[in-house]
């Protein structure tokens, strides 16, 4: 006959067991319900990342920008930033004038830069198909044209923007990014902003 001390200790052994298994198991679906849990959350910051960049008008920063030209009322204006990367209004000359300096006041490079690191900032609000044979946004003959450019030499633009029309709601612009099918709004005052921005630069008439 087996003693009630062995079938106790036996007992206990069992439970004992039975505690560590158990343990094991909560401790591995802790560990698998924390890792989907890691990738969930990876999978969701990778989603709002693009959706983030996408969001924005431009790819790079401004800071990655060169020189920028707008084309307006048949005049065309640069900015452009100069080897110690101050901007500078790029005024037109003459090929014997090729070799002109441009001198670089300092608050108006602050202002310029101010103006287009705001730009750089611009985000994309509505999405529309351009209609074929037909310019209902004003981008396939717009008024005002920007060429961006990654470095001061380069001779083609990084990026082609045609301006059209202010939206119906008066403060969305509709734009056409490099001959995209594609139109999108932006907030106009980032196109005002510039218009000014030439405007007090530019050399009085």
């Amino acid at each position: 006959m087996v003693a009630p001390a062995m079938i106790n200790l036996r007992a206990s052994k069992s439970l004992l067991i039975w505690i560590i298994l158990i343990g094991l198991i909560c401790f591995i679906l802790v560990i698998n319900f924390k890792d989907k849990s890691d990738e969930t959350g990876l999978l969701q910051s990778v989603i709002y990342t693009a959706k983030m960049h996408d969001k924005f008008l431009f790819k790079k920063r401004v800071g990655s920008i060169g020189a920028i030209e707008i084309a307006t009322s048949g005049k065309l204006h640069r900015f452009e930033r100069n080897e110690t990367n101050d901007w500078f209004y790029h005024k037109p000359h003459t090929e014997t004038e090729l070799d002109i300096i441009h001198e670089v006041d300092r608050k108006k490079s602050q202002e310029i830069a101010y103006v287009l690191k705001g730009f750089g900032r611009t985000q994309k609000e509505r999405n529309f198909e351009l209609i074929a044979n037909s310019d209902e946004f004003g981008v396939v003959s717009p008024s005002i044209f920007i060429l961006i450019y990654e470095k001061p030499q380069d001779q083609s633009p990084a990026m082609k923007l045609a301006i059209g029309d202010i939206a119906p709601d008066s403060v969305s612009r509709y734009i056409r990014v490099n001959q995209s099918q594609k139109v999108v709004t932006i907030p106009d005052y980032q196109i005002s902003n510039l218009l000014e921005l030439i405007e007090q630069n530019k050399d009085p008439p």
